[in-house]
């Protein structure tokens, strides 16, 4: 049985899992291709991934709905299986994890911000986060994970969004700073982590960006946060590059294991990897 998961990062680390996305894209699948389909299409390949991770060491793996929101499944025709696919990846993450592995529903962006005056509403966006994290827990994840926001104004929607449905349920909410500890738009990522552990969030960090690096310039802006609310850290394997008619992360899971461990003593109670990131580098 697992121990209540807050309270479980008071005491230790958590291990997080790696990439889905470009780990499946190096299995073979398309690049680019939607990976979210895959809980109803190919799901031995998602439910094998998981065990991967877990066989790696995870102590925490993602479901596979990443990009399972309406807004970004009606860019490929799936607007109407958003509670199939997120049920479905929450039920392949839960029976890889057993009894023992923390299972986190992964959220995105809708890729529709910033909002303009004439497109979108910010309800349109609010009630496409809550069809997909309503889904996400009937289908009894642990906790939610919201993760690679560009947008502050979006993570705290998302995150008022899952405060209000679910008051109790652990929230990890982590922002994308590629260069500085700051976001592509110039926000620190200090301001950010503040805003998003007053609108409610659980656990503050940050995922993807340009590597390792990068992210730990970020969690030592985050740093001084760290006696009030557990920080979380998943770089990215360096920053890709095209070699031949493949794309390679090049940081060895030797170096992004040391600096991790730099990050967890600057206070990262949870930690990962993004894209990437593969078994090994867990």
């Amino acid at each position: 049985m697992k121990p209540n998961f807050l309270e479980y990062l008071q005491e230790k680390v958590v291990l997080g899992d790696g990439a889905i996305g470009t780990y499946l894209y190096e299995k073979g699948i398309e690049l680019g291709k939607d990976t979210d389909r895959l809980n109803l299409s190919d799901s031995d390949l998602i439910y094998s991934v998981h065990e991967e991770y877990i066989r790696a060491g995870s102590q925490l793996i993602e479901t596979n709905t990443f990009g399972a929101n309406r807004l970004k499944l009606l860019t490929v025709g799936l607007e109407n299986k958003v509670r199939e696919i997120n049920q479905a990846g929450a039920d392949l993450a839960r029976r890889a994890a057993g009894e023992d592995i923390y299972v986190a529903g992964s959220i995105g962006p809708t890729g529709v911000f910033p909002l303009e005056a004439g497109d979108i509403e910010a309800g349109e966006v609010e009630a496409a986060f809550r069809e997909q994290m309503e889904a996400l827990l009937e289908g009894k994840v642990d906790l939610l994970i919201l993760e690679t926001f560009t947008h502050l104004d979006e993570l705290l929607l998302a995150i008022k969004t899952a405060r209000g449905l679910a008051p109790d349920v652990p929230i990890v909410a982590q922002m994308a700073y590629p260069s500085k500890g700051k976001t592509a738009r110039g926000d620190d990522a200090l301001k950010c982590g503040t805003a998003a552990l007053k609108a409610g969030a659980s656990v503050i960090g940050a995922n993807c960006g340009r590597g390792v690096k990068s992210m730990l310039a970020a969690i030592e802006k985050l740093a001084p946060l760290k006696d009030q609310v557990p920080l979380s850290a998943f770089p990215n394997a360096g920053f890709p590059e095209i070699v031949g008619h493949r794309v390679v992360y090049p940081a060895h899971p030797e170096y992004m294991a040391q600096v991790i461990g730099e990050m967890i003593k600057l206070g990262a109670r949870l930690v990962g990897g993004c894209c990437g990131t593969t078994p090994t580098h867990i």
